[in-house]
């Protein structure tokens, strides 16, 4: 199964992924409440201020204007988009569907209605390609930590499940395992998309683990170990599963993990399922 080939979800599945991402968000949002009152209240500082300086501290940003969405030929000759970008689209087509190994230049540059020259002028290899689809891959998972600051003033615990919400569309539709897939690809060390996975991947851990520890959960470093586990490993079960089902299984597991890290026991009994 493939981010294309991935079955629907049936009516019940698409209410019960539907009820989950809201009750994950209206959950934690109650979880924080009991946090809060067990904490010394020597944490003063908002979610906004703990996360204002996210960026600044990671020290490397994956911010991009470059569209790597599948579209038709038609839309990409309305649109007039330039080559590079052509070829950026059509690789992240391509590399998902049939394996980074599997696809060829002569394949890329015909899907992006250009030619093996075109491509050379603007990458030195196919590595060099692999390497810049995968920053894009990046950029596109930066989505969810701007939605995480786009609800800044709410609490830690519901901008936590804002991020697992992302993450599971993202394993639903595919486009958030493909740095992880390639990680499971690419055998060799001097890759250059060796350091483009594992630079997003340190800051990936950066960031969700001080999320958890603004949330006041215990053992914040190996609570956001545990969840990037759990992703990692539904990213690489999901093209020989039903993807929305296990979209549906890591956010009950991940919920689970994250009530199992409450401090206050009162909070582990409010994100608990019945």
């Amino acid at each position: 199964m493939t981010e294309q080939t991935a079955q629907r979800p049936s009516l019940e599945e698409s209410v019960l992924l539907q009820e989950l991402n809201h009750r994950v968000n209206n959950e934690v949002a109650a979880a924080v409440v009991s946090l809060a009152a067990a904490s010394s209240g020597n944490d003063k500082l908002s979610a906004m201020d703990r996360h204002a300086g996210f960026d600044a501290r990671d020290g490397e940003h994956f911010s991009s204007n470059i569209d790597v969405s599948s579209e038709s030929a038609g839309q990409r000759k309305a649109a007039k988009i330039p080559p590079r970008a052509r070829i950026l689209s059509a690789a992240a087509k391509l590399f998902p569907e049939q394996g980074i190994a599997g696809v060829s230049v002569e394949a890329i540059a015909k899907a992006a209605a250009s030619a093996k020259p075109t491509l050379y002028n603007h990458f030195i290899s196919k590595d060099e390609l692999v390497a810049e689809y995968l920053r894009e891959s990046a950029r596109r998972l930066d989505v969810c930590w701007a939605e995480i600051r786009r609800v800044g003033s709410a609490s830690a615990l519901v901008q936590l499940g804002t991020w697992l919400a992302g993450m599971a569309d993202g394993l639903a539709n595919g486009w958030a395992c493909r740095l992880i897939n390639a990680a499971a690809e690419l055998r060799e060390k001097s890759h250059p998309a060796q350091r483009v996975i594992k630079t997003y991947n340190a800051l990936q851990r950066r960031r969700l683990t001080r999320l958890c520890r603004a949330a006041g959960l215990r053992k914040p470093t190996m609570l956001a170990d545990a969840l990037l586990l759990l992703f990692d490993g539904a990213c690489i079960m999901a093209p020989s599963v039903d993807r929305n089902r296990l979209s549906f299984r890591f956010l009950l597991l991940s919920e689970a993990m994250i009530a199992a890290h409450a401090k206050a026991p009162s909070a582990r009994r409010q994100v608990q399922h019945p």
